[in-house]
């Protein structure tokens, strides 16, 4: 063997394991594709998930990374990082929007959906890129209004 079938082969060897980097507009395909369906059906692709963890009780903080060197470190990575197809970006609305609660709008907690704290860090700017293009609509803030002011016997029975 000479030296650069050895680099050619050492090479491979680095590549061999490592997650694959996927464009946003294949993981969109993707969520539309039948094998995406059979996957996930009709649910959020967190819901069949649930995190191994030691104890009787779950951690309170989900971990930093699932993915550390380019290689999968955990035995049981998060939703996002386990399905390589998945790319949290703002034009996914797909994805983004099962994220979302249907109540409010608001990104639901990582204690709901169990992705690592980078992935949540991804969805946060991808749906906030998402508000301000456009692709999603932005909830409005709720407002909780002090109803003394209109009605004079609330304010007599706070007295």
């Amino acid at each position: 063997m000479n030296q650069e079938e050895e680099q050619e082969e050492s090479q491979v060897d680095e590549n061999e394991g490592k997650v694959p980097i996927i464009e946003p507009h294949t993981s969109i395909r993707y969520m539309e594709s039948k094998a995406y369906a059979e996957t996930y059906g009709d649910e959020p692709v967190w819901t069949r998930y649930r995190r191994n963890y030691s104890g009787g009780f779950p951690p309170k903080k989900p971990r930093t990374t699932c993915i550390r060197g380019g290689r999968i470190a955990s035995g049981n990575p998060c939703p996002v990082c386990r399905d390589e197809y998945l790319v949290l970006h703002r034009e996914n609305t797909k994805l983004l929007k099962q994220f979302l609660s249907p109540n409010s709008g608001d990104v639901l907690p990582t204690t709901k959906t169990n992705i690592c704290q980078k992935q949540f860090r991804n969805l946060l700017i991808a749906v906030e890129q998402a508000w301000d293009y456009g692709y999603i609509e932005k909830p409005l803030p709720s407002r909780k209004f002090d109803y003394s002011e209109y009605y004079p016997s609330l304010k007599e029975q706070k007295q």
